[in-house]
């Protein structure tokens, strides 16, 4: 059962979104939801899941994952949208079926006005909505049979594979949980009453489950499809049949084959898994062999994240082999199609399992539409190298808007914190390794094109081109590098001179350490702009930008408070606006005088010092 579209409005953060779901020859895409926390994505699969569940209830009334008259996605006005007078939702399915919703902030009167445009589907459903009431629900599962009279719901669950792993799915380690390691497998019984079914859409901690199923597969290859021959021996007047071992076959060895392939991919052993061990009747515990040598003695000792692994693409595995149609072949990963729907796919995983194992494990099974949520930029890369960018469908939310892998925006924020890393350090220890003249780092880029500018206008050019000028990478970067300088320059590795030149805000000290020199940009007094470069520019400077766009400055007026009893002047504050810092730098580097950037002046003279000084020790010690 696929999904085909999603649409919500008002619905918490999301204002408007519509999500078409793709598909490449009849055959779905893996959507993968991202977005900062709190942006919808948990909501977008709750309403997913919700119909999922309506199909099941529909198609197995004796089976219901909920109580009656209860539901698995509260529909309630504390989810309308501030601001708003509603929230809508639907969700569209294969075969026309579609579950849709909609819930007024108070209850609609006689003769109502429509809180959304006319001929929309909010407005359709709102029409529906009985007067005196709020709200409208509306699934449409049940509505159409077969040609034999069967429901087409019924069709769909039975050859479909459905599933949803929450967030909270995860197995307690062995360590903490005794019972689950103890716990034996045992044979699965299933089901064989009308109306009636062993499959759940709701998946936690089913390593258990998948352990008895895997006892039960592998009794049944062993009791049911072990395959011998007679081969006569001897001679004719003498001869003996002896039974010649032949190996498995059958769908019970079909589908262990399909597990095994499953664990060997997951599962990294020095020496590669070979099979799967259950022990004797009196500890008969599922363990995963290398050769003959146990490797794992019991899947509830599994690391975290292959057990991750394993419980997802198990437990599809086992859904599909518990399907009603069994006119439906299961010989590949290929046969399997169905929904599954995954909170949070990359949680417990290690980097390589993110970029290189899930996405491979996903791409196996074609047939199955995968919707996710993640915040790993590597499980993205980690698709579009598997799959291509036009392989899977990647949206932001709250918009729903597609993006390209490259536009995911935790990717920057990745990069940001591995700068902060060891690895940040040894990379700028690379520049200054192959440096062939002294280096010059700041805070940004913005400040590396105002020196440029500033140079050019008080005729500091010769001075600035001494140095090779470079941007630390943002802010506080700068003091990430001083330390690991210093004990460069101890070790006496550093061949040019590398200057640190942080902004006027920095409480560092200006320093030296031989061929390393920190500096502090001048700080003016009473100016309104308290950090970065532009506070070298005087009001006047700054006034005219802002003349001519208002975005480039944003103001704090400044105003009185009384704290305790005491009124206090709380004086005017200007900060650059973080989307025009760029745009400001153009604007001043373009139109600044030499009156304008004047407390550049105090920055040259401080690079003057630092050059006569090194070339007095140079001197010195030839």
């Amino acid at each position: 059962m696929y999904v085909k579209r999603i649409r919500l409005e008002n619905y918490g953060p999301i204002s408007n979104l519509d999500i078409e779901l793709p598909f490449a020859d009849d055959r779905p895409k893996p959507v993968v939801l991202v977005g900062e926390n709190g942006s919808g994505k948990s909501i977008v699969l709750s309403h997913i899941v919700n119909g999922m569940l309506e199909a099941k209830h529909v198609a197995y009334p004796g089976s219901r994952e909920l109580d009656k008259n209860k539901v698995f996605k509260l529909r309630d006005s504390q989810y309308i949208a501030v601001g708003s007078e509603y929230y809508y939702g639907r969700v569209d399915f294969e075969r026309n079926r579609s579950i849709e919703e909609i819930f007024l902030n108070s209850r609609k009167e006689s003769e109502p006005n429509p809180p959304m445009e006319e001929g929309t589907p909010a407005h359709s459903l709102w029409q529906s909505v009985p007067v005196g009431n709020n709200d409208r629900y509306l699934p449409n599962f049940a509505e159409s049979t077969t040609d034999s009279g069967r429901l087409v719901v019924a069709d769909l669950v039975s050859a479909n594979c459905l599933l949803y792993f929450p967030a909270d799915r995860f197995e307690e380690p062995a360590w903490l949980n005794r019972a689950n390691f103890l716990a034996q497998p045992s044979h699965t019984v299933r089901t064989r009453v009308m109306g009636e079914t062993d499959r759940r859409v709701l998946v936690s901690s089913p390593l258990r489950a998948l352990q008895d199923w895997l006892f039960s597969v592998a009794y049944d290859r062993a009791a049911f499809e072990a395959k011998t021959a007679q081969f006569p021996v001897g001679a004719p007047e003498r001869q003996v049949h002896l039974p010649l071992w032949l190996g498995y076959e059958g769908d019970a060895t079909k589908v262990y084959e399909l597990a095994l392939n499953v664990v060997k991919r997951i599962v990294q052993k020095a020496t590669p898994v070979s099979r799967l061990g259950i022990g004797g009747r009196h500890r008969r515990n599922l363990s995963i062999m290398s050769n003959n040598n146990v490797a794992v003695p019991s899947i509830f000792q599994l690391p975290s994240g292959e057990a991750a692994l394993l419980t997802l693409f198990l437990s599809i595995l086992r859904d599909f082999d518990f399907r009603e149609d069994r006119s439906v072949p299961f010989s590949s990963p290929k046969d399997v199609r169905g929904l599954v729907v995954i909170d949070e796919v990359d949680l417990h995983l290690h980097a390589k399992y993110q970029d290189e194992v899930l996405p491979k494990l996903i791409s196996m099974f074609p047939r199955v539409q995968f919707v996710m949520t993640t915040h790993s930029p590597l499980f993205v890369l980690g698709l579009a190298k598997v799959l291509g960018e036009e392989g899977f469908g990647l949206h932001e939310l709250p918009s729903g808007s597609p993006i390209a892998p490259e536009e995911f925006g935790e990717f920057g924020e990745a990069y940001q914190a591995f700068r902060n890393t060891t690895s940040y350090r040894s990379d700028v220890g690379r520049q200054i390794e192959a440096a062939q003249r002294p280096i010059l780092f700041v805070e940004g880029s913005t400040d590396c094109q105002y020196l440029s500018k500033a140079a050019s206008l008080h005729e500091k050019k010769d001075v600035l081109d001494r140095f090779d000028l470079r941007p630390s990478g943002g802010i506080g970067q700068l003091g990430k590098l001083w330390k690991p300088l210093e004990t460069l320059s101890k070790a006496g590795t550093i061949r040019h001179m590398v200057v640190l030149l942080h902004d006027p805000e920095s409480n560092a000290q200006r320093a030296s350490h031989g061929k390393v020199h920190r500096l502090i940009m001048p700080k003016c007094t009473n100016h309104p702009i308290a950090n970065g470069i532009e506070h070298l520019f005087d009001r006047r400077t700054l006034e005219m930008a802002r003349e001519h766009k208002v975005a480039f400055i944003n103001v704090d007026e400044g105003h009185h408070s009384t704290i305790r009893g005491v009124r206090r002047t709380v004086p005017e504050k200007w900060s650059v606006d973080p989307n025009e810092k760029t745009n400001l730098c153009n604007w001043l580097c373009e139109n600044g005088t030499a009156e304008g950037f004047q407390h550049f002046e105090a920055i040259f003279a401080m690079l003057e010092e630092v050059l006569a000084a090194s070339e007095a020790t140079a001197s010195h010690e030839s």
